[in-house]
């Protein structure tokens, strides 16, 4: 009979809650309008500008790696200076 009860009161003390989403505000649209491409690209044109785009990316992933390996160099460097060399 308790568990009867407990439902029971569940249920006659059921209430309608708001959450604070029900209170949405209706959602402005943005100023800009859409994009509209004037100047498209041929195929050609397109396949050039991926390859224009690989090649930077690689160079600028060379780079970064050049940078990186030389930072860490220069770091264990310092840190087998201070291991075996530096005497207090």
């Amino acid at each position: 009979m308790g568990i009867q009860g407990m439902q029971a009161s569940l249920r006659n003390n059921k209430r309608e809650r708001k959450s604070i989403f029900d209170n949405k505000k209706e959602i402005k649209k943005s100023t800009y309008k859409g994009f509209v491409d004037h100047m498209k690209m041929t195929t050609y044109e397109f396949h050039e500008f991926q390859k224009k785009l690989k090649k930077d990316n690689t160079e600028r992933q060379k780079i970064f790696i050049i940078k990186s390996v030389i930072s860490i160099s220069i770091f264990i460097a310092i840190v087998i200076y201070f291991l075996f060399f530096y005497k207090v």
